[in-house]
């Protein structure tokens, strides 16, 4: 497990993102959000001796240039704001709960304006969509914790420092964790 804290303002990722688009979605098994999460760690760590997968191409003497190594980790997160689908929850939402396409989802309002609706795919949403139709009473607010399944990109080439590693996931990861610069993860 390793320690670390958003860090804003690096401005890598997107390019990095949107260069190998089309080769990550085959590679990490999902359409990755054109941007990256900064994270920096309490220690250097090497992403290449953690890598399984790599983006690369042929070169005519039929030698192989690596231009960046990915490795799968689990970011975890802790948070007290309460976020559903990028949506900080401010106390008065309602939310109804259907059934789409064989799935549970659910639609949001504030103050009875429709807001955002969309498939309840993680236990953290489920937990604040409990919370906000009663099911789950909740006398103190306390942190919610996030594990998102993501991949870090370390690109061969450029001066890095060797304690920020760029975390890539499918969605937008500070708005969908409320992390801000500054927000403690694990990896």
């Amino acid at each position: 497990m390793l320690h670390g804290k958003v860090v804003f303002g690096l401005k890598r990722g997107r390019g990095v993102v949107e260069k190998y688009h089309a080769r990550l979605i085959g590679i990490v098994g999902f359409r990755p959000f054109k941007g990256t999460l900064g994270v920096k760690l309490e220690r250097n760590v090497d992403i290449k001796a953690h890598a399984i997968k790599t983006i690369s191409h042929k070169i005519n003497d039929g030698s192989t240039l690596i231009d960046a190594y990915l490795a799968p980790v689990r970011l975890h997160s802790k948070t007290e704001k309460r976020i559903l689908k990028g949506i900080e929850l401010e106390g008065d939402e309602t939310v109804t709960t259907y059934t789409w396409k064989k799935r549970d989802a659910f639609s949001l309002r504030k103050k009875g304006k429709f807001v955002t609706w969309g498939l309840i795919e993680t236990e953290q949403e489920r937990q604040i969509i409990n919370e906000l139709l009663g099911i789950d009473k909740v006398k103190e607010k306390k942190p919610i914790t996030s594990v998102v399944d993501c991949w870090v990109i370390q690109i061969v080439t450029g001066a890095q420092e060797k304690n920020i590693i760029n975390v890539i996931a499918p969605q937008k990861l500070t708005e969908s964790l409320g992390l801000d610069d500054g927000s403690p993860v694990d990896i």
